[in-house]
């Protein structure tokens, strides 16, 4: 019987000791992403922080360009709210962060615009070095690695508020919409 009291208290320790981890884990993606010393490449050639897109709504995802399956829902999916917003006259900036700093180049989500026809002007695609992308994942919880020469990762598209803190975020692609949106003004 004491036994049993023993493993009990260990894995409520056990499971504390997680909720403490997941929590400053959530604290560190709620945090200002806007103030991270990160720096970015557009599509367009042009060198940007997160903060260049500061007093709008964001929904930001990170993707493989070369993805096949899970960037190509995400993209969806982000193309799917952008639809919403529209429909609700909300202004928000759309960011698709590379994940593989060898091949999502500017030249790369040039191509991948093109192809996938997301010509406005409020999508950006942003590329980065190996150690700011690796940042801006870990701030955002999303899980990714190499494997032969493919980019497996997580599905998660967060939005941002207009100060850059992490309103809520999409975990899976059949999550709702509405409810990702939930909170916003009708006009921003």
């Amino acid at each position: 019987m004491q036994h049993l009291h023993h493993r009990r208290r260990q894995f409520i320790a056990g499971a504390g000791l997680l909720l403490i981890l997941a929590g400053s884990n959530m604290a560190k993606a709620s945090g200002l992403l806007y103030q991270l010393p990160l720096h970015w490449t557009t599509d367009k050639s042009q060198a940007v922080t997160l903060n260049a897109f500061s007093g709008k709504p964001v929904v930001l995802a990170m993707a493989y360009g070369a993805c096949k399956r899970i960037c190509s829902t995400t993209i969806f999916r982000m193309e799917q709210i952008q639809t919403i917003l529209d429909q609700r006259q909300v202004d928000a900036n759309f960011i698709v962060v590379g994940l593989d700093p060898k091949s999502d180049k500017p030249e790369d989500w040039q191509d991948f615009r093109q192809m996938r026809k997301l010509q406005r002007h409020n999508w950006s695609f942003l590329s980065g070095n190996p150690a700011d992308t690796k940042s801006l994942a870990a701030n955002l919880g999303i899980n990714y690695w190499i494997y032969h020469d493919h980019v497996i990762h997580d599905f998660k598209i967060t939005l941002l508020d207009k100060d850059g803190n992490v309103v809520r975020s999409m975990l899976n692609a059949g999550n709702s919409l509405e409810e990702f949106l939930q909170g916003l003004p009708a006009r921003q």
